[in-house]
């Protein structure tokens, strides 16, 4: 694995890289994860093929890139600018592969930007979010009120191991392999010795999501937008029923929708060989 970062729109964003083939794929993981959430398909890709690069971003605000200044939340849109301005760096129109969070984010750039993406693959999200009229403002307000409060830091963890403890008590339910990555990669040293303290990187603002969503009409006005191949890979035991699902490919301009035994997280759990190699079937040069 390599690490890479740019500074773009004053932030920095960084980034780890697999492989070292000439067709690169950018992945945006999910809500409060980072880049490593990846590490188990870079991984793969690097056993399975010699044709692709894998380029995994730190989203604004978690992993090891900058945290957004002081007056700007962490807002669906707010993401975008500096994913295009990186995807802008691209020598050609690439694949983007998004977890969640990021699938929506992958969603909505080639929406915007198709002269950027070749396709997308989203990992347990099909869609976009989206909230009914009446619960637009309670949404905002209640965002309004958390954002004036005071920031909540997490505390320092007294080791590592401490923090990964700690993270899998309190984070998002995934294996103890792929909590360790996620923690590992998600905290910084301070200090020295017995005063050594590990900090979490995670901007604890993030937490407080975006303060709005859009309504079905827009959403249904920008997926229509869409005209690449769009690949769903959804986990079995994972936030979407077929019943939802079947509904949902009604609506929307999906290609395939291929299920993956697992939860939320499997693209870190569940067969990563066989799931690049999945990847690599609905992924054309």
């Amino acid at each position: 694995m390599r690490e890479k970062k740019h500074e773009l729109l004053g932030l920095t964003l960084a980034e780890c890289q697999w492989g070292s083939g000439n067709f690169p794929v950018f992945a945006l993981h999910g809500w409060q994860d980072n880049a490593a959430s990846f590490a188990a398909l870079g991984e793969a890709l690097e056993r399975k093929s010699s044709d692709y690069q894998l380029i995994a971003i730190d989203l604004p605000g978690h992993g090891h890139s900058s945290h957004f200044p002081a007056s700007q939340f962490y807002n669906l849109w707010d993401y975008i600018p500096v994913l295009v301005a990186r995807l802008e760096l691209a020598a050609a129109p690439v694949w983007l592969l998004g977890h969640s969070l990021g699938g929506m984010l992958g969603t909505l750039i080639a929406a915007l930007r198709p002269d950027l993406v070749r396709g997308i693959v989203t990992l347990d999200i099909v869609g976009l979010a989206t909230d009914p009229v009446d619960r637009q403002l309670e949404r905002y307000l209640a965002s309004l009120t958390e954002q004036l409060q005071p920031i909540k830091r997490l505390a320092p963890a007294a080791s590592l191991a401490a923090a990964i403890a700690r993270r899998a008590r309190i984070g998002s339910p995934v294996s103890a392999p792929a909590n360790a990555q996620l923690t590992s990669r998600g905290v910084c040293c301070v200090g020295e010795g017995e005063a050594a303290e590990w900090h979490f990187r995670l901007d604890p603002r993030v937490r407080i999501g975006s303060v709005w969503r859009m309504l079905d009409d827009q959403a249904k006005a920008l997926t229509a937008r869409l005209t690449c191949p769009w690949h769903a890979i959804l986990g079995e035991s994972g936030f979407f029923s077929p019943n939802i699902v079947e509904r949902l490919r009604l609506e929307l301009p999906i290609t395939t929708v291929t299920w993956w035994p697992g939860g939320h997280h499997f693209h870190m759990e569940s067969q990563p060989d066989e799931l690049w190699l999945t990847l690599e079937q609905r992924i054309t040069l």
